[in-house]
């Protein structure tokens, strides 16, 4: 069966109703039927939300998945970082996993230091102070490696985003078997 991975743009796509929202629950649905497997990204949950706040809780984020419409979906699990993720939903990486972490945000973002203090350096604002947006500018792209990374770890099948900055990955030699199509693209393969 193939498995797909829902970034999370997908889900915002439906909060908002975005143009092509439908296919992204039709996918959801071709869950149910048991036509594909799909999974949604954990990092999903440390990303800002609409109004500018973050989650306080992991079950607020699959409340909000749920209220949506969104099928009962497995969550991949993301690196465990302090202050960002959700204690018991993610997972404590070793040096090879934080290895390809790092080399995921390096493609993706070759202009942004993978460090947080370094970024904040560059920018010119104390590391302590995680209410910039520069640290919420960081924060996103690191959600963004995050949930990419939890895919290729327990390597799925494609990973469904309208994000180009993911476009970056299937073009470098060290993920020539990642395969990233919108949503669009996936329901035209499923038929």
């Amino acid at each position: 069966m193939l498995k797909l991975t829902l970034d999370t743009n997908c889900i915002i796509d439906v909060d908002e109703r975005r143009d092509g929202f439908e296919v992204v629950m039709a996918l959801a649905a071709a869950h149910v039927e048991g036509r594909v497997d799909v999974a949604l990204v954990c990092s999903g949950a440390h990303e800002r939300q609409k109004g500018g706040g973050y989650l306080e809780s992991f079950s607020l984020f699959t409340s909000r998945v749920h209220s949506l419409g969104f099928p009962d979906l497995p969550v991949l699990p993301s690196i465990m970082y302090w202050d960002i993720s959700f204690w018991g939903h993610g997972i404590l990486a070793d040096e090879a996993m934080k290895a390809r972490e790092e080399l995921i945000f390096k493609v993706m973002f070759p202009n942004v230091s993978f460090e947080w203090p370094r970024y904040a350096e560059a920018k010119g604002v104390p590391s302590t102070d995680t209410s910039s947006a520069h640290f919420q500018r960081w924060r996103n792209r690191l959600c963004d490696v995050q949930a990419f990374w939890s895919h290729d770890h327990v390597k799925r099948d494609i990973f469904v985003t309208r994000d180009i900055e993911f476009g970056r990955l299937g073009r470098h030699p060290d993920f020539a078997d990642a395969h990233i199509l919108t949503p669009t693209q996936v329901a035209s393969l499923l038929g």
